[in-house]
């Protein structure tokens, strides 16, 4: 005991000088920051962010960005009617969070910073733009989203983000094992075999949660309850593992 307790203690105390400075530093160096994810579910396209609605995200270490959605639910600029912008090649990009892009501000979306930088190199192009992303779908779910916001715009370019999540957003199965759903009662637009053997698409079923699989959850213990609702130390640890 007389060897194993001076080297035990000195342990002891580093790891709550440690802690203790890094809990200084977050505090003194990160904003307040309360998270809010306006989510809705349209019955037309499936969960998405509700029309202009307050979004603050962050991953306390990078971004905290706080941003209002437009008055058709997305992270983009109030889009503009083809009436008052004539002329124009107007070019739509539709995508999942890449496109969403809630970790940024809205005028440094990829959409914002296209339309701006041919403004300064082609300017006789007379480019406007707009984005339609929702987190966590693929271009099957994104389908509806033409039809229902880019069609009536009259887009010229329509630009397909795929990133390789993609492959498995597309899937009802996939995404059924992923989220605990059926795959027969999804909350998005998927594609299915019919009994001749043809595709077609399988429409959002509107009382999907009533389908829902059971499913573990694992709720935190007292003391890690405690640390992440008090400790900016605690929850930037568990960010970055």
């Amino acid at each position: 005991w007389n060897n194993v307790a001076p080297g035990l203690g000195i342990s002891v105390v580093l790891v709550f000088v440690v802690a203790l400075v890094g809990e200084i530093y977050l505090r003194a160096s990160t904003p307040p920051f309360v998270t809010e994810w306006p989510a809705v579910f349209d019955p037309q396209i499936g969960p998405r962010f509700r029309p202009n609605a307050e979004v603050a995200t962050t991953n306390n270490r990078d971004y905290w960005t706080r941003q209002r959605t437009n008055s058709l639910g997305f992270l983009d600029r109030e889009p503009v009617p083809p009436e008052a912008r004539p002329g124009t090649c107007h070019l739509v990009f539709f995508g999942d969070s890449f496109v969403e892009a809630h970790q940024v501000e809205i005028d440094q979306k990829v959409q914002v910073v296209l339309e701006r930088m041919s403004a300064e190199r082609q300017p006789e192009l007379k480019l406007t733009t707009a984005a339609f992303g929702i987190s966590d779908t693929g271009q099957l779910n994104q389908l509806p989203l033409y039809d229902l916001f880019a069609h009536p715009q009259h887009a010229k370019v329509v630009v397909l983000v795929f990133m390789i999540g993609d492959f498995s957003d597309n899937s009802a199965l996939i995404q059924a094992i992923n989220h605990g759903l059926d795959p027969a009662h999804m909350p998005k637009l998927f594609a299915r075999r019919n009994a001749a053997g043809d595709m077609e698409l399988q429409p959002i079923d509107p009382h999907w949660s009533n389908f829902r699989l059971p499913r573990y959850e694992q709720t935190p213990g007292r003391l890690r309850a405690w640390l992440l609702q008090q400790s900016k130390f605690y929850r930037w640890i568990e960010e970055k593992n």
